[in-house]
């Protein structure tokens, strides 16, 4: 969750820009402004992170069964 701070208090925002180049400052500017075109709500940040996550795991399985091969290999020569 992000949160932008307003008249001294932490506000929960619904996303985040994700445009790097501005200062967090210019970020919560444009939040409170209405947005600007690198907005991105919460629950698209949520679903990326939650496929990216998921690739990996994938691409950990796969190394796993190629470690695990090996071994069953290495133990056959033996």
């Amino acid at each position: 969750m992000y949160y932008i701070k307003l008249h001294g208090k932490l506000i929960p925002a619904d996303g985040n820009c994700s445009f790097e180049k501005l200062s967090v400052s210019e970020r919560n500017n444009n939040k409170n402004n209405g947005g600007c075109e690198y907005w991105e709500p919460f629950e698209i940040q949520k679903q990326e992170r939650r496929e990216q996550i998921e690739g990996i795991i994938c691409e950990i399985r796969a190394n796993l069964a190629e470690i695990e091969l090996i071994l069953e290999d290495d133990n056959l020569q033996l």
